[in-house]
């Protein structure tokens, strides 16, 4: 299944040149959480099932969700998008961003033990899984796994704002 994971294009270089992607950012994990019977992170890589996913766009706040993941990503470098093939990964989860952000409305902070996006997240085995979830992620545990990394021209955020509110589609790249 190919997937694809926002960031800026000095990732991707780095990415290109060890080989391989890396993550050091951790979140909770559910299964491991349950079998040691307390709250314990692992470093994952998230990404969505497609480019620009329009439930993104869509929302009150749709356009600041996917506003906002680019220039979390972006970090005020290059913006880049990644598709990759997850094909091999079996640690694979869903999640709704919704509940992200509902927490940091409601609570200021965004990742914190049995949160609502925490409660949202689900074992995730086909697009059937995203169902229900207002904003879909997908978070892959096992991203080592991945193969098939391409890099993949960005569409710029108003070119999307125009096309979401406009009804066209977003999934295509320009």
């Amino acid at each position: 299944m190919i997937v694809y994971h926002h960031t800026r294009k000095s990732a991707f270089d780095a990415i290109r040149k060890s080989g391989g992607i890396a993550s050091s950012r951790k979140i909770y994990h559910p299964a491991i959480s349950a079998r040691r019977k307390e709250h314990t992170e692992q470093p994952a890589l998230w990404v969505l099932h497609e480019p620009y996913p329009r439930t993104w766009l869509k929302r009150s706040h749709g356009a600041n969700a996917m506003e906002g993941l680019l220039e979390h990503t972006a970090k005020g470098e290059e913006p880049a998008i990644l598709a990759i093939d997850i094909g091999g990964c079996r640690d694979l989860w869903a999640a709704d961003y919704e509940e992200h952000m509902k927490d940091r409305r409601e609570v200021g902070r965004a990742f914190f033990v049995s949160s609502r996006y925490q409660n949202s997240m689900r074992k995730f085995r086909s697009l059937a899984d995203l169902e229900g979830m207002v904003v879909p992620e997908i978070i892959c545990f096992d991203f080592d796994r991945a193969k098939g990394i391409e890099l993949l021209p960005p569409m710029p955020v108003p070119v999307l704002r125009r096309r979401a509110q406009a009804g066209l589609s977003v999934r295509g790249l320009g």
